[in-house]
């Protein structure tokens, strides 16, 4: 039988399998658990859609993703991270955290909302596709755990979203880059900027791979609030022989950068 006729008839039997599925199960949204859904393909209610990603977009800094007011970002960032030093070039993300994308982004972060983490990473591919496709990484690296974290699944939530990524953006992805070598608090519950920096510093650190020499990454986490973590791990890929670093982020909180 021919490839494409295979490929064809494999992927009209999957299309079966989910449309019986839906039938007998009616999906439910994965964001409130309470509205049913046209689709499992699409788990998400039309007012949770909008209240993750408004319909309008809003204007973000291109260096930061801060929301921002007109005429407040140009090309050497924003007000929040103008005289901030950010080893990554941009950053995109799906919206700012608040409200209800911050109780989405928790939610991601256990172990067992893998269906969420990638719905998310979705809608995020979808209203970035353009300047994720302009970039062309050619690796996407998500910001690495602690193995005790690992071993307890904390926070799968920056390997789910870089496989999604990977898959959408058919960019190989590789995690033991870069590993997290001792343990720290968690970024969002620290105020403080030069104490965000203290938590981070030296807690990375790279493998020695010609993988990334001379190349453009694609660095990965779930909340960027100031952008420590992000500059500290970029920081390293390019003391690795990476040539541009750039960030996808599924929430932007407006802390200060």
């Amino acid at each position: 039988m021919p490839t494409t006729l295979l490929s064809h008839l494999t992927s009209g039997l999957k299309d079966l399998r989910h449309e019986f599925l839906d039938l007998v199960f009616p999906p439910l949204c994965l964001i409130c658990r309470q509205v049913e859904t046209v689709s499992s393909q699409t788990p998400i209610c039309s007012e949770c859609h909008i209240k993750v990603v408004p319909p309008v977009a809003q204007e973000t800094c291109l260096r930061c993703a801060a929301l921002v007011g007109p005429y407040t970002s140009d090309e050497t960032g924003c007000p929040l991270c103008r005289h901030a030093k950010y080893d990554f070039e941009e950053v995109v993300t799906l919206g700012r955290y608040h409200s209800l994308p911050a109780e989405s982004c928790l939610r991601a972060k256990q172990s067992r909302n893998h269906a969420l983490v990638r719905l998310l990473t979705r809608m995020l591919h979808e209203r970035n596709a353009a300047r994720l496709r302009d970039w062309s990484a050619d690796l996407i690296i998500p910001v690495p755990n602690h193995w005790w974290k690992r071993l307890r699944r904390e926070n799968t939530a920056p390997m789910w979203i870089a496989y999604e990524l990977g898959r959408l953006l058919k960019t190989p992805v590789r995690q033991q880059i870069i590993i997290q070598r001792k343990r720290s608090k968690a970024q969002h519950n620290i105020r403080d900027i030069l104490l965000r920096r203290r938590n981070v510093r030296d807690i990375y650190a790279i493998r020695p791979s010609k993988l990334i020499e001379g190349r453009t990454i694609l660095l990965v986490d779930d909340i960027m609030t100031s952008g420590e973590t992000l500059h500290h791990v970029a920081k390293l890929l390019k003391a690795g022989g990476a040539q541009t670093i750039y960030a996808a982020v599924i929430a932007r909180g407006q802390g200060k950068a």
